[in-house]
């Protein structure tokens, strides 16, 4: 690890020095030492069999769920639930190279993945008139980014106070041959976050669980940031673990086959746990019951209920998470100071689960959700089979249009739409709220987040006129760097905060930002996610109008009942949700009135 120390610069030295000093060296020696084959699995699977569960049949009874729901309620209304959202994860085999959080996922709304776990949050705080704490936990690689992202849009509307961001801790890859520790360079050790299990750790290490019991939190929901139909803080979810007396309970799909890549939750000797795909033997996952049902038929979505007490509980004993090894490829240099880019495994990564902590839980309880209304990972680039965006953009909106259609309304074949969690929550929520039924044939999002009354929205596009030539702000600006380039407040441009506070509001394929020719390539290195053909850039300056009137036609081509709206690109506007309520409201109004041209003001602060 220090064989390039006299290589290295004062500040490298200090950031290898404290690397080295965070990592718990007697731990890794005996991990690398550990060549033992764990758990056989072959002697588990022989002896397991299905788990404690509530079935969807049972969670759907009239008098078995409202018992439920009655219990988790009270839980909500009394402040005792906190949620854990784990969102450590790149979105790299998306193609998107940044935290996934920050994914565009809403199929009208393009909301990011944070945006939709955030708002969902709020909507049940709402609805239990109690606050909500969230911890969400970030690795090294995106804690930074995913910060600034929350932070510049203003945590989405939660309250900063309850929401807490916590970051997992590091192991360093060894190589699987020699155990040797890895340099991914001469200053820096190869390492790898702990995995999903490191939450545990992390909890403590960084105060949030001392914070839980500060404010008397007793259940503990935990889901992924990868599955936006992830039911948070469900009421009778809560109620069915609190009524079992389980110190932790999960969230299961029925298997629609016997090799299906979920774990497999099953009961071993009395206790419940789970026995990974990958580890399951064949034959035994293969194996059925008398009325030809799957005998291990759990599959584990990674949602879980935890007891406070059994997870501070659970930090005190160390073997309640044990590390797993992994075989990765790792790219590392050699001795001599060469990258090596392997071709095939050369390290091994080690990571906990948090699942392992079922085996240590008092009364662990199994409850299964239809996998059309609680789970769709966001995992795969488009092309894949299954678990890609449009995968999962597929399944928001045919959960959401069940809800219409089962409330008596109705949605064209083909038409997204979305239901905002300020308006219904669920299929129950929908039909309290509606007074007729709906009828969708427009891309729309249902909403009342603005505080007036929902309709359903058609799709709005929206108009950044970005043309200023910069002459006015000379000589911070030049002809060929205007304003609305510069970053003059926070780190990002005018135009990029522009686009930005739009997010949420307006697809970025519903974006046209009219500028002039010679600025193009310029906007075009701001906004690489803006497609190519919505940046315009216009022969000759001949001001507003035209640029409006050209927009117009443009957006029409695109979308004849389009709804158009048009800023410039040098404002600055806060706070963002205020901004987005009022363009929101706005075009309430010109879908009840077509004829309406909506205009925003402020309020004069001097004659």
């Amino acid at each position: 690890m220090i064989r390039f120390w006299s290589e290295l610069n004062e500040a490298a030295r200090q950031g290898l020095k404290a690397q080295i000093e965070s990592i718990d060296w007697d731990e890794i020696d005996e991990l690398v030492r550990d060549h033992g084959t764990g758990e056989q699995w072959e002697s588990l699977a022989e002896r397991a069999e299905a788990p404690p569960a509530v079935t969807v049949a049972e969670f759907k009874n009239a008098a078995t769920y409202s018992q439920a729901f009655e219990a988790g309620a009270e839980a909500l209304r009394r402040g005792q639930v906190a949620f854990v959202l784990t969102a450590g994860g790149q979105g790299s085999r998306l193609g998107f190279e940044h935290p996934k959080g920050m994914f565009p996922i809403g199929p009208v709304s393009n909301r990011s993945l944070f945006q939709i776990m955030i708002e969902q949050t709020l909507a049940r705080a709402r609805q239990f008139k109690k606050r909500i704490p969230i911890y969400i936990m970030t690795s090294p690689q995106t804690d930074a980014e995913s910060r600034e992202f929350l932070e510049r849009h203003q945590w989405f509307g939660y309250p900063r106070a309850d929401i807490r961001v916590f970051c997992q801790g590091m192991m360093p890859a060894v190589e699987q041959t020699t155990g040797r520790v890895l340099l991914e360079e001469k200053g820096k050790i190869a390492t790898s976050p702990d995995g999903h299990g490191g939450m545990l750790k992390a909890l403590d290490r960084s105060g949030c669980l001392a914070d839980m019991r500060k404010r008397g939190i007793e259940s503990v929901f935990y889901g992924q940031i990868d599955n936006p139909l992830l039911q948070i803080c469900n009421p009778a979810l809560i109620g069915f673990h609190l009524l079992r007396k389980s110190e932790m309970t999960t969230q299961v799909v029925r298997k629609h086959s016997p090799l299906q890549k979920v774990g497999n939750v099953v009961r071993v000797d009395g206790r419940v746990r789970i026995i990974e795909y990958s580890d399951l033997p064949e034959k035994f996952a293969e194996q059925r019951n008398a009325d030809g049902s799957l005998k291990l038929w759990a599959g584990s979505i990674a949602v879980h209920i935890f007891d406070r007490q059994f997870l501070e509980r659970a930090t005190k004993h160390a073997d309640s998470l044990p590390f797993h090894r992994a075989c990765k490829k790792v790219p590392h240099i050699d001795r001599s100071g060469r990258t090596v880019q392997p071709t095939e495994n050369n390290a091994i990564k080690f990571e906990r689960f948090v699942f392992d902590l079922l085996p240590h839980a008092e009364n662990a309880l199994v409850c299964e959700v239809d996998p059309a209304e609680g789970f769709a990972a966001l995992k795969n680039a488009p092309g894949a089979a299954s678990e890609t965006p449009e995968w999962v953009q597929k399944a928001i909106v045919d959960l959401h249009a069940s809800w219409i259609r089962k409330c008596g309304g109705q949605v064209a074949p083909g038409v997204a739409v979305e239901i905002s969690p300020f308006y219904a929550l669920d299929e129950a929520q929908l039909a309290e709220r509606l007074k007729t039924p709906l009828n969708i044939i427009k891309p729309t999002i249902v909403t009342d987040d603005s505080g007036t009354p929902a309709v359903a929205k058609g799709t709005l596009h929206a108009t950044i006129m970005a043309g200023g030539a910069g002459t006015r702000f000379w000589p911070a600006s030049r002809k060929l760097h205007p304003k609305q380039l510069l970053t003059l407040i926070g780190d990002r441009s005018m135009l990029q905060s522009t686009v930005d506070r739009l997010r949420g509001l307006c697809n970025e394929k519903n974006l046209l930002i009219v500028s002039n020719e010679a600025l193009v390539e310029q906007i075009r290195q701001q906004l690489p996610s803006v497609p190519r053909e919505a940046i315009v850039g216009e022969p000759a300056k001949r001001d507003t109008a035209p640029c409006v009137g050209l927009s117009a036609i443009l957006v029409s081509a695109r979308d004849a009942n389009a709804t158009m709206a048009v800023m410039p690109a040098d404002h600055v506007i806060r706070p963002t949700e205020k901004f987005q309520a009022a363009l929101r409201f706005a075009q309430q109004l010109v879908e009840k009135d077509p004829t309406r041209i909506v205009t925003f003001g402020i309020k004069p602060s001097y004659a």
